[in-house]
């Protein structure tokens, strides 16, 4: 008789089971992709490559998400609008109106509120995230392109077609700091770990690092050309940074404070979102309409997973996807018509508040 036959049939069929059972440690992730021609997001199972889409209208363009992943809040420059997901769902939980090119989106540390820069409209919006609705908003001197939002109720704010950046409080728009550079900022990444702010800059192959208080400019040379986004590992030992004309991308050992590694990925790399553990890489490549599955330790490209056309924001959530119900469109469209007529009330009520000259008076009510 085999060794096998003498092992008994339960114990055999809880071995089997267990063997379904992930292994200790493994997080299942997904990954959301922003397809700013499509309309779409593209929500992508990490571990086995599988992927829905969820239609959203408009030209979804930033995300961010709330530490548990519950809650992904995506920007429409041009049509004028934000939109709320349950990324699980997945599901357009809300669609509010939010005028002046709403383009940088962050969450703030305690999930409560999210943060959304209207370029054009030069404000500040604050969205509840409990109630889904605006909570107020306030003019700001410059115009908003990116922001990061820092533990002690502030913000970093780079400057569409300008050369500084902008430190102001969330609780009354006050400026704190006006930071003048000898490049045009455009995207920001804050360290978790010491408050570290690391900033790319249009055309140029200087990287910013800005430390201190008051805050101190440093400058990093990487190789890549057209630095474009930036990321930060999990564990903030590096900065990541998508190069748009190399199709590549720049690491950063942020304690040397020198480019270690380059890493080849698809065309027009935009966005970088880490895997919770720090283990995988995920870009979004507009040029090629698809993401770069990278592997953190040995900085290769492992696998590309096709998205929508022209994917530009991504981040991930733990958790795999259970089921994917239908959005209740209906019932956002008229949410977003309500909040298109609150927030145009209010804006003509607050127009004044431009002449401030960006002293800001805090956030003015939404009705």
């Amino acid at each position: 008789m085999s060794l096998l036959a003498k092992i008994p049939s339960r114990i055999l069929l809880c071995a089997w089971l267990l063997a379904l059972v992930p292994a200790a440690g493994a997080r299942a992730e997904l990954i959301v992709v922003a397809n700013e021609h499509a309309g779409t997001l593209s929500i992508i199972d990490g571990e086995t490559g599988g992927a829905r889409t969820l239609t959203v209208g408009g030209d979804p363009h930033n995300l961010a998400v709330t530490a548990g992943g519950g809650r992904v809040i995506v920007t429409h420059p041009s049509a004028g609008r934000v939109s709320v997901i349950d990324p699980r769902l997945p599901k357009v939980l809300k669609r509010l109106a939010v005028p002046g090119r709403p383009h940088g989106v962050a969450v703030g540390p305690d999930d409560r509120w999210a943060f959304i820069g209207a370029e054009t409209g030069r404000r500040l919006y604050r969205l509840d995230l409990a109630k889904l609705e605006l909570a107020g908003a306030f003019a700001l001197s410059p115009a908003p392109h990116n922001l990061a939002v820092t533990a002690t109720g502030r913000a970093w704010i780079t400057v569409q077609g300008g050369s500084t950046l902008w430190l102001v409080d969330l609780g009354s728009g006050a400026p704190v700091h006006r930071l003048d550079t000898p490049a045009m900022p455009h995207d920001l990444a804050l360290s978790r770990q010491g408050g570290a702010l690391w900033v790319t800059n249009w055309g140029s192959p200087d990287v910013f690092l800005v430390q201190g208080d008051p805050p101190r400019l440093l400058t990093v040379k990487i190789g890549g050309r057209e630095a474009h986004h930036v990321a930060l590992t999990p564990d903030g030992a590096g900065a990541w940074i998508t190069n748009h004309g190399s199709e590549d991308i720049s690491v950063i050992d942020t304690a040397r404070r020198r480019e270690v590694a380059r890493i080849a990925v698809g065309d027009a790399p935009h966005h970088v979102a880490f895997s919770r553990d720090g283990r995988w890489a995920y870009v979004a490549n507009s040029g090629s309409n698809d993401v770069s599955v990278i592997d953190v330790a040995a900085r290769r490209e492992v696998r590309r997973l096709p998205a929508g056309a022209h994917p530009h924001g991504i981040v991930t959530i733990p958790g795999n996807v259970a089921t994917f119900d239908a959005p209740d469109l209906q019932s956002a469209e008229a949410d977003f018509a309500h909040s298109a007529e609150a927030v145009t009330s209010a804006a003509k009520a607050g127009r004044s508040a431009k002449a401030d000259g960006g002293k800001g008076r805090g956030f003015s009510a939404l009705q």
